[in-house]
C-alpha cells in the first residue's frame, strides 16, 4: 500500500479534537499534524484531510478548494466550529470505494466523530462513576467572559455520591445583571479563590470520570479556554446529558433544564442545577439499562422504538 493510501492529515485542530482523531485513528494509518502549516496541506499527498476551516483565512480556503479539486487526495473532512466539536465530511466516493482500507476506517471515525452524545476515548460502562457539571459563568462569551462558580456532582452505581463546589473570583466585577440573573454577588466573590487554583483542584478531585454536562457545548467551551490560558491540558472525555435525554425521550424537547426536569416527572428533590442534571442523568442511565444497553459509547447506536421512548 502506498505512503498515500496511508496518510492523514490534519490542520488547525484543538487538543480536544485532535484527542478523538489519534483514539480513533487505526493502526494502519500515518497521523500528521501540520500544525498550522498551510505549505504541509499542498506538500503531502494524503488519503484523507481533516482540516478545522474557522482555522484559515477565506484566501486559504479558496486556495485548498482549488488544489484539491482534481487531486488525488481522496478525502477532505473539514471541521468547523470547533467549540461546538462540530465535523462536517465530504470526499469522492469513487476514490474512497477503491481503498477499502481506508474506506473501513473513514466509517468507523465519522460514526466516531459525528456523535453527539460522547467526544473523547471512552468505554464507560453505566454504572461506573460519572462527574456531573455545572458551570455559572460571567457572561456567554467564552473568549472574555469568566467562570465564576464550578458545581459538579459524582454518581456511581445509579448513586450521587460526593459534591464539588466552589465560587471563584473573576477579574473583573460582575454586572448587575449577571448578578440578578445568577444569584452570585460581587462582594461573595472577593476573598474566593482564582480560577486557576479552583479549576486544578476540580481536575484533580474529578479523578478519570466522564464529564457529564447538560448542553455539553457552552460548559466545554469555557473550560477548554480557561485551560488554555492557564496552559493545563484538557482532554477529558464528556457527554452530553441533553443529546442521551432528547434520544430517550423525543417529546421532551427543551434545552432549559429545569423545564427538562419537571417534564421527566423527576421524584427526587433538588436544590440547583446541579442537582437536576444528576437527577436527569441517573433517570437516562435507568432507561438505558432497561433497553439493554450496557455502555456509554454504544449510546449513538441504540436504535429507540417509539414506543420505548413514551
Amino acid at each position: 500500500m502506498k505512503q498515500f493510501d496511508t496518510t492523514i492529515l490534519s490542520f488547525g485542530l484543538s487538543q480536544s479534537q485532535q484527542h478523538v482523531i489519534e483514539q480513533t485513528i487505526s493502526p494502519i494509518f500515518q497521523h500528521i499534524d501540520c500544525n498550522n502549516r498551510i505549505d504541509d496541506l499542498f506538500q503531502i499527498a494524503a488519503v484523507c484531510l481533516i482540516i478545522n476551516a474557522d482555522a484559515m483565512t477565506s484566501g486559504q480556503r479558496k486556495c485548498l478548494d482549488i488544489f484539491y479539486r482534481d487531486s488525488q487526495n481522496a478525502t477532505m473532512i473539514i471541521l468547523t466550529n470547533p467549540s461546538k466539536h462540530v465535523f462536517h465530511f465530504e470526499y469522492h466516493k469513487d476514490s474512497l470505494h477503491n481503498n477499502r482500507a481506508f474506506h473501513k476506517y473513514y466509517r468507523v471515525l465519522e460514526s466516531r466523530i459525528r456523535t453527539k452524545c460522547l467526544i473523547g476515548q471512552s468505554f464507560h460502562v453505566l454504572n461506573d462513576g460519572f462527574v456531573v457539571v455545572d458551570l455559572e459563568t460571567s457572561g456567554i462569551n467564552p473568549k472574555k467572559d469568566e467562570i465564576i462558580k464550578i458545581s459538579a456532582i459524582r454518581v456511581v452505581d445509579y448513586q450521587k455520591t460526593e459534591r464539588f463546589d466552589r465560587l471563584i473570583r473573576p477579574q473583573k466585577p460582575l454586572s448587575p445583571e449577571i448578578e440578578k440573573l445568577t444569584g452570585i454577588c460581587n462582594e461573595q466573590l472577593s476573598s474566593c479563590d482564582p480560577i486557576d487554583i479552583v479549576l486544578n483542584e476540580f481536575l484533580e478531585w474529578h479523578k478519570n470520570d466522564l464529564l457529564t454536562i447538560f448542553d455539553r457545548e457552552f460548559d466545554i467551551s469555557f473550560l477548554e479556554n480557561v485551560c488554555e490560558r492557564i496552559s493545563r491540558c484538557f482532554n477529558r472525555p464528556s457527554l452530553d446529558v441533553l443529546h442521551v435525554m432528547n434520544k430517550l425521550y423525543p417529546a421532551i424537547i427543551s434545552r432549559r433544564v429545569r423545564t427538562a426536569y419537571n417534564r421527566l416527572n423527576i421524584s427526587a428533590s433538588a436544590e440547583d442545577d446541579v442537582e437536576r442534571v444528576a437527577n436527569i442523568w441517573i433517570t437516562c442511565i435507568h432507561r438505558l439499562r432497561s433497553l439493554g444497553l450496557r455502555v456509554v459509547q454504544d449510546i449513538d447506536d441504540t436504535y429507540i422504538h417509539k414506543e420505548d421512548a413514551r
